[in-house]
């Protein structure tokens, strides 16, 4: 059975992709099918063989099919079936991940855990709701936090009259979607990352309704755009001015900056956090870590966060094996992430230079992210002026696919752990003809 096949069976039974963001994978009339993964390389249902820098959305940092973490779970299930906590029924490797979650997150007193990072998100609004006994929280335009109604889409309003609640419908709010419920849209206000001024601005005139800050530290949903050196730290002092909760988003840069996330990365320590992706050793779970005093209204059952898969057995166990990986000779993975991350973004701004294209490349630990129709020395710090080129992105995307290289669909590159060298020069290669028929 080859893709077309396989794509035809699939939108018989299928409404859509199982995540339908509007940045799709389909976009050559077809879908893909992964009939086999092992390390950095998958193989699709037709038998073409792709170098993964896509990685499931970023969660396979240490590659597909790793051996330890695969031997781990099939000892388990040797003895035990794939679930058994989520309410009164425990394992012992809970004690051991949970543990060694706060070792390692800076704000990890205490944990809990979930299935989704849209989970984990809006356990954190309720939590910040009532140890605040204020309504309202701070998001920032062109970040994402899951796919509930009062996270989802809206854009800034920079002639907004009165409180900043977020524009719905925006032409250019690729995350818009109908149906929200009623109000939704108030639960929260909008304004420009790095801006400090605003910021200062908001919580000096509505900070008595202000419960927490929802922030990406670093925005890998839009261009990789950092925080300005100093702007988390006064983030931090504002929140701790106004008494609002400061929660990082670290849905993406948990375990893939640094063991410790971007707060360890930055040293910038929230009140609470929000983990998932990589935090699962690629399978789903997801985190919310913080300081006991916020975090204790769920011990006292004032605030309630259940589910029947919180907890899930089997992705305990990867998410063990995974970070024991990770902790190895003083977090040495790490260390390789980042070589890895510059060797490759030096090449591809040779590539860059010598076509004489205006295209940046933005970086931290683990990740690469193009900018299309910038300098190639531009650092993408500020983002209102700044419309990002997404339709060259999804160029080359396509482009890069044609030639045996699978990255995100906005042109975003996740690295493993697990490139070869040969690997990393054939996407440079690959690179240089994507660019070369793209321009």
């Amino acid at each position: 059975m080859n893709n077309k096949e396989l794509t035809e069976r699939f939108n018989k039974v299928y409404v859509n992709a199982h995540s339908n963001m509007r940045a799709s994978l389909d976009s050559f009339g077809q879908r893909f099918f992964i009939a086999r993964a092992e390390g950095s390389h998958m193989w699709d249902a037709d038998g073409n063989e792709f170098i993964d820098y896509m990685h499931a959305f970023g969660p396979n940092i240490l590659g597909a099919h790793n051996p330890e973490i695969s031997q781990a779970m099939i000892e388990f299930l040797q003895t035990r079936p794939p679930m058994i906590g989520g309410g009164a029924l425990f394992t012992p490797e809970d004690v051991e991940l949970g543990e060694r979650l706060v070792k390692h997150i800076p704000c990890a007193e205490t944990v809990k855990l979930n299935i989704t990072g849209t989970d984990a998100v809006q356990l954190a609004i309720r939590l910040a709701r009532v140890y605040t006994g204020r309504p309202r929280f701070i998001r920032f335009h062109d970040q994402y936090h899951g796919w509930a109604d009062n996270t989802m889409g809206g854009r800034y309003d920079e002639n907004a009259e009165g409180r900043p609640f977020a524009l719905q419908g925006h032409p250019d709010d690729y995350r818009y979607t109908e149906g929200k419920a009623p109000g939704a849209n108030e639960q929260s206000f909008m304004i420009p990352f790095n801006e400090i001024e605003i910021l200062e601005e908001t919580l000096k005139k509505y900070g008595d309704e202000v419960c927490m800050i929802m922030m990406e530290p670093l925005v890998l949903n839009h261009g990789g755009m950092k925080p300005y050196p100093g702007y988390l730290e006064k983030v931090r002092s504002l929140c701790d001015e106004y008494g609002v909760v400061l929660c990082f988003d670290e849905i993406q840069t948990g375990f893939r900056l640094d063991i410790g996330g971007a707060q360890a990365y930055y040293g910038v320590t929230p009140d609470i956090a929000t983990f998932a992706k990589c935090a699962g050793g690629g399978l789903p779970l997801s985190v919310l870590a913080g300081k006991m005093e916020i975090m204790k209204l769920i011990a006292e059952n004032r605030v309630l966060g259940p589910g029947t898969f919180n907890g899930f057995s089997l992705s305990i166990i990867s998410a063990l094996a995974s970070i024991k990986i990770m902790e190895r000779d003083d977090c040495a993975v790490f260390k390789q992430l980042e070589q890895t991350t510059q060797y490759i973004k030096k090449g591809l701004l040779e590539i860059i230079k010598r076509r004489d294209l205006k295209i940046g490349i933005q970086d931290e630990t683990g990740v690469l992210y193009p900018i299309f129709g910038v300098d190639p020395d531009f650092v993408f710090y500020f983002d209102r002026d700044l419309k990002l080129d997404k339709s060259s992105g999804i160029r080359f995307f396509q482009e890069l696919a044609m030639r045996g290289i699978v990255i995100h669909p906005d042109g975003r590159f996740f690295i493993s752990t697990v490139l070869s060298d040969e690997d990393i020069e054939k996407t440079l290669e690959a690179c240089d003809d994507s660019l070369g028929a793209m321009f």
